[in-house]
């Protein structure tokens, strides 16, 4: 520190050894009574490399030259005014003040609580990008006593314009100085080391005691120039160099601890100097808007700067190995394509500031320093950090925190961020960039798989992913890059089954259940490996995938049938790969492979000839046949798609041997929809009915079997299926059988040997056929009727005779017709046993019977029936069915309709009896006694007196006797169905030869006039002819060697007859 008077030495070197003497009793001191006083600063090497200002600095050269300052005193002890010191003779100081200054001189009633000095520098300072207006406020001085050294009227303080140059005192031995920072222009205070942006305040030229100022020392030559950091209480840390000239010891004066210049250690005071930095204290300054530091010399006289100078010391600023970025997925496995990954950087910034290098402008004339600049370091540092995303992504968003932010940019597929040095400043942190994007470029397969390899069917696909960094702090670093960042998806190869779902007949409905929301094409009922495969296709697809495939449209089966796919009418499916959800799931060749099935149907129209039936008729009449089919929607999506089909039924003459083969007999149509019922497996009977044309037929004859073969076949513009099988069946021609007793004339001829001795003549013919579904044999029901007679008749003429026909029916389907209209017989008689003046009008025979070439007449008999009482013979051959063709049947007969089954075995009795006549008492003629006789057309004279005759025949009295034929006939032939007896147009012709042995007729003055057989023989009177013995044949007669007598004849007149007839 210079004084204002240039001095020679002139102490010896005993003053120095006083001086160094007292410096070692000071330092003893201060080890001894340092704890005992208040501690202020404190001090300590500035770290290796070095401190600095982030963005604070004291400009230099912009006071006086601009006229950026105003200055203020207060109170009365001071004077201030602008001068030049160079006319003052002052040169050496205006070397570091400048020429003008404010020079304020403390007058004789100087009072130090009284008196300030405020000066204010206008743009003095730069701090975080602003300009600071800077204040600066002198308080507190203590003057030098007044002496040789330093008299009253050498009291002064020289104040630069410039607020970088500082300040010179003279006279003084402490003060205290504030300074506040003002932003520009303003009243608002700005407080300094904002967080993130430490600021050193740089307190310069503290020199120590030398030899030469031992004299003036007020302390015996201890306590040089020195600074006390008054804020924080003072508890503040000043850093120095490791050449340091300065320390901390005790000034007796301040009564405290100081920071100031250490005995004899020179150096070259001035701005720039070579050992500048080795007397100056960098304080961090604290956030409070004013900075107040105490300040002094023990010698009364000093120079001091204030600056935001750092002390440098060798190397580069401190600062950590490059760090490379990290890199992460949040999903490093996914299961869809479109799928949204996020990818995160994690990229450590490293702590930054500007340094700049201060250079010092020296007047080239006079060598003094009269300038500062800087300029900066480290200029070529930036940060650069490239990440080109996969090209199987598209980006869809990026962000970045903290400083990263500033220079993020996104170009494509490409995030790129760039910090220049200035975007680089700050505290080191840990930033992160994030980036959004969608996995939606991902290699395509082709129809064999991908063509890339990885892997070309199936298997893990893998993109990866890194980040390149380019990084230069304080001019060291390079390239690094983040970690290899994979994601992988998997790769399914799959396989389409087309197959037949109704193959061999296995198919059902399940197939509706898939065709909702719930379709699943990996469901497989009914898939038989190649059996029933219709087409086999690969396709490729990643997890999740939704894959088009193609649906055959004009598939065919062997019968070019056309296939339908099960789930609808599209031309294309989607087929899902989702086989295995699981991550963790083991990389086997199973994991990535998924099966498809695709299930298609040939929609199928069933029909079973459940029941064929085939009546019994006249050729001429045709056959009446009922086929009861059975049609079951079997197998279809749409119920629409049997629209438009059709069956064809055709019944044809099966006989290959007979020329009639293949003749057709019945043909139909019937629309397939209009038999089946719309619903799964939609069953439904249909009956038809008709009659098999037989006229066409040659060589038919009455009671021939006519077999028959059903054939369906359809009408199919659909290309569905119908499902049917030919049925072979028979019927049978009627036989229009005559149930013949004795044929005609008197002399029977026999068909047999037994025929003559049988009173009951019985006939059995087929009625009707049934052909059951799913049974070979054909079921035959069979008719019966039986027709009663006795053999032998004898009669007397006159006396009448008792109807004793009688028949029994036995049949299955129009029992009851055939009882009421079928039934009807007629007494076929001799034109002689009319009398010739009855009034009875008898009707010719209407089948032209004759009695010695003469036709006969005919008389209706009177009918009862009555339900069959015996129980029904087994007509039915059923009994050689097997058990099973009988269950067969049973379940058929059950499942059909009820009124399908219109079979009803029943049967009734038929007797046969004269209708009643009355006998007139007078005339003793035979009338009608009955309206119901179908005969009752003669009208009778109702005066005569009449008796009831009884329910016979009546011949005439004297009618020649002998042996006449006689018919019990059908009243009308089975020729129209009105008259019809059984399926096969049954016939009666009995014939039943009378012999009429006696004459009788009844007194007709007889008093009973209700005629019964009580009282025939009372009234009865025979003639009768005895024959011989050799000619009794009838059992009517007592058999005797010789003869035979008449019945009715008493025990005593059989005794005469008999012993006359022996010749006693």
């Amino acid at each position: 520190m210079n004084t204002i008077y240039k001095k020679n030495l002139y102490y010896s070197i005993l003053s120095m050894i006083i001086v160094w003497i007292a410096f070692i009793l000071l330092t003893f001191r201060l080890c001894t009574t340092a704890q005992a006083f208040i501690n202020k600063n404190s001090l300590q090497t500035a770290p290796y490399k070095g401190l600095d200002n982030y963005s604070f600095i004291i400009k230099h050269g912009l006071g006086a030259n601009h006229g950026y300052y105003v200055y203020t005193t207060e109170g009365n002890g001071l004077s201030a005014k602008v001068v030049s010191l160079r006319q003052m003779g002052e040169s050496h100081i205006a070397d570091f003040l400048g020429d003008k200054v404010i020079q304020v001189r403390l007058l004789d009633n100087f009072d130090r609580s009284r008196d300030k000095i405020t000066v204010k520098y206008n743009n003095a300072a730069f701090y975080a990008g602003m300009n600071l207006d800077v204040q600066m406020r002198i308080s507190w001085l203590n003057v030098y006593p007044d002496s040789s050294f330093f008299p009253k009227s050498s009291r002064w303080i020289d104040i630069s314009q410039d607020c970088s140059n500082g300040i010179f005192y003279n006279g003084i031995t402490s003060g205290t100085v504030s300074y506040t920072f003002f932003k520009a222009g303003t009243n608002e205070k700005v407080n300094l080391s904002q967080p993130g942006d430490p600021t050193y305040l740089s307190f310069n030229s503290l020199n120590g005691m030398t030899n030469n100022l031992i004299p003036q020392s007020l302390d015996g030559g201890i306590t040089g120039e020195w600074v006390n950091y008054e804020n924080n209480n003072g508890n503040i840390t000043g850093y120095v160099s490791e050449n340091t000239g300065i320390g901390r010891y005790w000034s007796p004066e301040e009564n405290s601890y100081v920071i100031g210049g250490l005995p004899n250690t020179p150096f070259d005071d001035y701005l720039g100097g070579p050992d500048f930095f080795t007397h100056s204290v960098n304080y961090l300054a604290t956030t409070e808007p004013g900075h107040v530091f105490r300040f002094g010399a023990g010698y009364g006289s000093a120079w001091f700067t204030l600056s935001g100078i750092t002390i440098k010391n060798p190397g580069t600023p401190p600062h950590e190995d490059i760090t490379p970025p990290q890199k992460s997925v949040d999903k490093p496995i996914i299961h869809k394509q479109n799928e949204v990954i996020n990818y995160q950087l994690k990229i450590h910034l490293q702590r930054r500031k500007n340094y700049w290098y201060y250079h010092y402008i020296k007047d080239p004339k006079t060598g003094l320093v009269n300038d500062v600049s800087r300029y900066e370091q480290y200029t070529n540092d930036h940060f650069d950090l490239t990440d080109n995303l996969p090209k199987e992504v598209t980006l869809l968003k990026a962000s970045a925190t903290g400083r990263l932010a500033k220079g993020l940019k996104v170009e494509g597929n490409t995030i790129k961020v760039h910090l220049n040095k200035e975007q680089m400043n700050g505290e080191a942190e840990d930033d992160v960039i994030n980036v959004s994007c969608i996995v939606n470029k991902l290699p395509k397969p082709a129809e064999n798989g991908w063509s890339d390899n990885n892997p070309k069917s199936s298997g893990w696909y893998t993109f990866y992913n890194k980040a390149h960094q380019n990084e230069v702090i304080y001019d060291a670093g390079g390239d690094s890059d983040s970690n290899n960042v994979p994601v992988k998806i998997k790769r399914y190869h799959g396989i389409i089954y087309h197959y037949d779902f109704d193959h061999n007949n296995k198919g059902d409905f399940d197939f509706l259940e898939h065709i909702q929301n719930n379709k699943d094409l990996t469901y497989h009922k009914n898939f038989d490996g190649d059996n029933g495969l219709i087409q086999k296709n690969n396709v490729y697809g990643y997890e999740n995938d939704d894959v088009n495939i193609n649906i055959l449209q004009d598939g065919r089966d062997k019968n070019n049938n056309r296939f339908r796919y099960c789930y609808g009418d599209q031309s294309k499916e989607v087929v899902h790969f989702n086989k295995y959800n699981s991550p963790d799931y083991d990389d086997t060749n199973q994991e990535f492979n998924q099966d498809f099935y695709v299930p298609y149907i040939v929609p199928k129209a069933h029909f079973q000839d459940t029941m064929f039936k085939i009546d019994t008729d006249k050729a001429s009449n045709k056959l009446p046949f009922q086929l009861d089919l059975r049609a079951e929607s079997f197998l279809y999506r749409q119920f629409s798609e049997y629209q438009g089909a059709v069956a064809n039924i055709n019944i044809k003459y099966n006989d290959p041997s007979s020329p009639n083969n293949g003749k057709l007999l019945y043909s139909t149509k019937k629309p397939i929809i209009d038999m089946m019922l719309e619903k799964q497996h939609g069953l439904k009977y249909t009956q038809i009915k008709g009659n098999l044309d037989t006229s066409n037929l040659t060589g038919i004859k009455e009671g021939q079997k006519v077999p028959v073969r059903i054939t369906i076949t359809g009408t199919n513009p659909n290309l569905i299926e119908q499902d049917y099988k030919d049925k072979d069946s028979f019927g049978f021609i009627a036989t229009e059988h005559i149930v013949e007793g004795f044929n005609k004339g008197n002399t029977p001829t026999k068909k047999d040997n037994d025929q003559w001795h049988k009173d009951v003549n019985s006939y059995t013919a087929p009625e009707r056929t049934i052909a059951y579904y799913g049974v070979d044999k054909v079921r035959i029901l069979n008719e019966r009727l039986d027709v009663s007679q006795k053999r032998e008749a004898t009669a007397k003429t006159g006396y009448g005779m008792k109807g004793d026909i009688s028949l029994k029916y036995i049949g299955n389907i129009q029992t009851e017709k055939y009882r009421k209209d079928g039934t009807n017989i007629n007494y076929v008689f001799p034109k002689d046993f009319a009398a010739k003046n009855t009034t009875i009008d008898y009707s010719k025979d209407t089948q032209k019977h004759s009695f010695e070439n003469n036709n006969m007449m005919a008389d209706r008999l009177d009918v009862k029936t009555a339900d069959y009482k015996d129980k029904l013979p087994d007509l039915d051959n059923l009994k050689d069915f097997s058990s099973l063709e009988k269950e067969k049947i049973s379940k058929i007969t059950a499942a059909v309709p009820k009124n399908y089954n219109d079979e009803k075995k029943s049967g009734f009795e038929a007797k046969y009896s004269f209708f009643d006549r009355n006998s007139e008492y007078d005339s003793g003629n035979i009338t009608l006694a009955s309206s119901k006789d179908p005969l009752a057309k003669n009208k009778n004279d109702d005066s005569m007196a009449k008796r009831k005759a009884g329910s016979r025949f009546y011949t005439p009295l004297w009618l020649k006797l002998g042996k006449y034929d006689v018919y019990f006939s059908k009243a009308q032939n089975s020729s129209t169905n009105k008259e019809r007896l059984g399926g096969n147009w049954l016939n009666i012709n009995e014939n039943r030869p009378v012999d009429f042995y006696a004459h009788m007729y009844l007194a007709k003055d007889t008093d009973d006039t209700n005629y019964t057989k009580t009282h025939e023989q009372d009234d009865e009177l025979a003639l009768q002819p005895i024959v011989s013995g050799q000619k009794a044949r009838s059992a009517k007669f007592a058999n005797y060697d010789k003869g035979q007598l008449p019945e009715g004849l008493s025990a005593a007149e059989k005794a005469k007859m008999k012993a006359w007839l022996q010749g006693n």
